[in-house]
């Protein structure tokens, strides 16, 4: 298989946080440059959708990295996903789709989602009953038709992934690169953020 691009959201608001989550620290890296090391490896290239927010990227570099920014403010992950859809049409197949707030995020288990995607538009992780669109991978194909529910006034991303023939992956299929699903888990609050420093 061809390598897979990724893009990393960056756009939210972070309201329940308090602060932007790109920024807040762990183990000495910001948690967006925890998920750029873990992507870069198995990804390229890799695509940042800021939103239309200053970032900590002073102290990220790479030749595959690439910088987009929504084209309205406050639309959702589906402005970044139809930002990043231009500069990934002619570079890649498959996308892995991520959040900046996964913190415990395993390029073991983003290679092996990208490689589930198979003939599907997409392979969306699924646990304790619920679907993990951000932590997904694509056709980048598939991200014509986000931009296409943007542009209607969607802004979900359940809405996407709705509209689109998607695998399902239960936690079998990824047992064998990240058994406790740790690259799942996010970071949407101060309670989250202090249990994570704590190691808990």
């Amino acid at each position: 298989m061809p390598t897979p691009a990724s893009v990393i959201l960056c756009g939210g608001q972070s309201r329940r946080m308090g602060r932007p989550k790109a920024s807040l620290i762990l183990d000495g890296r910001t948690l967006l440059q925890r998920t750029l090391e873990t992507l870069q490896p198995v990804t390229s290239p890799v695509v940042i959708a800021a939103g239309q927010n200053d970032l900590p990227i002073n102290a990220i570099s790479g030749s595959s990295l690439i910088l987009v920014h929504d084209a309205v403010a406050q639309q959702g992950p589906l402005a970044g996903v139809a930002a990043a859809y231009p500069v990934l049409v002619d570079r890649a197949e498959i996308v892995f789709i991520c959040s900046c707030d996964l913190p415990l995020l395993k390029a073991g288990f983003v290679a092996r989602v990208c490689e589930l995607v198979g003939e599907f538009d997409a392979a969306v992780p699924e646990h304790g009953g619920r679907r993990h669109p951000l932590a997904a991978a694509y056709r980048v194909a598939a991200l014509a038709k986000a931009a296409e529910l943007l542009a209607g006034g969607e802004h979900r991303a359940m809405a996407w992934i709705d509209a689109l023939k998607i695998r399902r992956i239960g936690v079998d299929l990824l047992a064998g690169v990240d058994p406790e699903l740790q690259s799942l888990r996010n970071v949407n609050t101060p309670q989250d953020y202090a249990a994570l420093v704590r190691g808990g």
